[in-house]
């Protein structure tokens, strides 16, 4: 079993499948049927490609956490007794926990199931999405969602455990509604976006501007019906949170603000641009639609009659009015995608990107930006030997899907960090369940990396970076340069708290050789650092764990942790 599973996590079974659909393109989407054969190969290379990566993401365990302690009936909590919203994804760690209340599932594997089925939902929405604006073509739509599959970034948090795929197929729900006018809807479901994730809120910026851009006083009933049907989700959940949290901003985002703004904005146009190199070949091809268009519209204005009469005679031939009715039934279809990519990609750089792998931020805008560039293809690119029905045109997407798909493979921030980080998990994960099995349970902690472990121990933590820490995150220090998501610390209040283990292991999880830095000097007066090793430890990192015990309870502690299992103290 092991070994299929193993043939299954290779790059040769995606790129296979990718290569066979490539060369049975006109074949397979001569007819509807074809292209429903071809709408199913491209979701299993989706799947192969997500089975690929297949780790699940160390701040996913934090809302695993949450969602243990409210199916167990102890409210949504991190700790027992303690009330701090230390996640910012409501509508998951709830869905989450009620599967594993009703169905008895591990929350884990839970997780990874339904994000990956959720991954696929949003390839199929980029479809349907992409039917709506390249004027029903099924060519097209089967390109777009051939390149969300592709995808490395979005892949890769399909299984993650995190509600990233979901959330991406909520946007292209959000946009199909739009599309079809269907404004109450349309409002419930950005309401529901913004319970999924924070950010879900900015869609509603776009989409007002999009909804009001019509003169006609059935605007304001429209808006009025897509408020209140947000405001009909938004509005009782807030005023739940506010009453039971006491604060209206989830500490999550609390403790992550406070870096050096210039330095912040500075790392997000990096990550910006590290995503943009990695998904050049979509670039490329945005480039090229857009060129083309701007020659379309700059002939169509040199070749215009002169006269009205003329004018008139030759409307119905016109490039102009080929490429007004082009994108599906509202000429600014285009538009709206591009604004609501416009205010994620803003969003992404103000907030300075994230510290994870793949460039998890900007996933959930992968198949719009997929919609967009072949809505703008198919409106702007006339040549018939570049259109996506001919095989140089297929050709030409066929190598952009290919590139992506290598690139998942050969980048380092992609496949390469995520096997790393899936060998750190592994070690934080053992790490954690060692504690579990030799502390007693309300043996208080303190942790640096907030997740697997935490989750794993069970044990009542203290997160050092404040996410699930109401003082840390509120009052805590700010270092004002590094990584955006660990900003607030504050060691004295921690130190002042003497937690029996400190862990100081940064991601790390095991380590290959014992610490030998000075201890922090806040911790210098009540702890002693002590490293285990673990002799028949199989993590590719190391076999030492290295942690801080307090002092005055130290030989007991040592004792605890070597009892349980084949594991020893290094001198």
């Amino acid at each position: 079993m092991g070994a299929v599973v193993d043939y299954v996590r290779t790059p040769y079974l995606p790129a296979l499948v990718l290569v066979l659909l490539v060369v049975s393109w006109r074949r397979i989407c001569a007819s509807r049927m074809g292209a429903t054969a071809a709408l199913g190969l491209i979701l299993l290379v989706g799947l192969l490609h997500q089975v690929l990566f297949g780790t699940l993401a160390e701040d996913a365990f934090i809302t695993f956490r949450y969602a243990m302690n409210l199916a167990a009936g102890r409210g949504p909590v991190f700790n027992a007794g303690e009330p701090v919203e230390g996640y910012s994804n409501f509508l998951w760690m709830v869905a989450l926990a009620g599967s594993h209340r009703l169905l008895g599932a591990e929350i884990p594997l839970t997780a990874s199931v339904l994000g990956t089925l959720a991954g696929l939902l949003a390839v199929l929405f980029t479809y349907r999405l992409t039917l709506e604006v390249s004027d029903q073509s099924r060519d097209a739509s089967l390109i777009a969602a051939l390149l969300v599959a592709a995808s490395g970034s979005f892949a890769a948090y399909a299984p993650s455990g995190m509600e990233t795929p979901l959330f991406a197929a909520v946007i292209l729900l959000v946009l199909l509604c739009t599309l079809r006018r269907s404004w109450v809807a349309a409002g419930a479901l950005t309401g529901l976006s913004t319970m999924l994730r924070p950010e879900g809120a900015l869609l509603a910026l776009p989409l007002v501007g999009w909804m009001m851009r019509a003169r006609t006083p059935r605007r304001w009933r429209n808006l009025i019906a897509f408020a209140a049907s947000c405001g009909a989700l938004v509005a009782p959940w807030t005023l739940w949170r506010w009453l039971y949290y006491q604060n209206l901003l989830p500490n999550v985002l609390l403790a992550k603000e406070g870096m050096d703004f210039g330095h912040q904005v500075g790392l997000g146009f990096e990550y910006l641009s590290d995503f943009c190199l990695a998904n050049a070949p979509m670039l490329l091809l945005f480039g090229v639609a857009i060129a083309a268009g701007a020659v379309g519209r700059s002939h169509a204005k040199a070749v215009a009659p002169r006269s009205r009469r003329a004018a008139r005679a030759r409307k119905p031939a016109t490039t102009m009015s080929e490429n007004t009715q082009a994108v599906g039934t509202d000429p600014q279809a285009a538009c709206l995608l591009a604004g609501v990519l416009l205010v994620f990609v803003l969003f992404v750089a103000l907030v300075g990107g994230d510290w994870m792998p793949a460039w998890r931020f900007l996933a959930p805008v992968v198949p719009v930006a997929a919609v967009l560039l072949l809505g703008l293809w198919h409106r702007n690119v006339k040549c018939a030997r570049l259109q996506t029905d001919s095989i140089p045109g297929m050709a030409v997407f066929a190598v952009a899907a290919i590139c992506l798909f290598a690139q998942s493979v050969w980048h380092p921030n992609l496949l390469p960090r995520m096997r790393l980080w899936q060998e750190q998990l592994d070690g934080l994960s053992e790490i954690g369940r060692w504690l579990k099995r030799s502390l007693p349970p309300n043996t208080l902690i303190a942790v640096l990396s907030n997740g697997a472990l935490s989750f794993y121990a069970e044990l009542p933590t203290i997160d050092m970076m404040g996410l699930t820490d109401e003082h840390i995150a509120r009052a805590g220090q700010r270092f004002r340069q590094g990584m955006p998501g660990h900003v607030a610390h504050d060691w004295d209040y921690v130190a002042a708290r003497k937690p029996a283990v400190v862990a100081f292991l940064n991601g790390q999880g095991f380590e290959r050789e014992p610490d030998h830095q000075r201890i922090k000097h806040e911790f210098q007066p009540d702890y002693d650092m002590v490293t285990f090793w673990f002799p028949k430890g199989t993590n590719a990192l190391g076999h030492y764990v290295n942690l801080l015990l307090l002092r005055s309870d130290e030989a007991r502690l040592a004792k605890m942790l070597t009892d349980a299992g084949d594991v020893r103290v290094v001198p």
